[in-house]
């Protein structure tokens, strides 16, 4: 099978945050790393947060994503 376009070849990152445990969330702890689904940004607090790291990728998931929209936005057209 050919591939239609060079966006068809394209190696994508996507990345997806994971939601806090619930041992994270009993102790208090402050995540130091935010994702902009909007945007495709992932945040990252450095030291005591006053110096942010920001990255861009292809495509950014939230804790709060589900596995299908994860499914339905990296891999269904692939598959299909």
């Amino acid at each position: 099978m050919a591939l239609s376009s060079v966006e068809d070849s394209a190696v994508k990152v996507i990345v997806r945050l994971r939601p806090m445990n619930e041992m994270e969330k009993s102790i208090g702890v402050t995540p130091a790393v935010s994702a902009s689904s909007e945007n495709n940004t992932v945040t990252v607090l450095k030291g005591q947060g006053l110096t942010k790291a920001v990255y861009s990728f292809d495509n950014v998931f939230s804790g709060f994503a589900t596995q299908e929209e994860v499914f339905q936005e990296s891999l269904a057209h692939i598959i299909k």
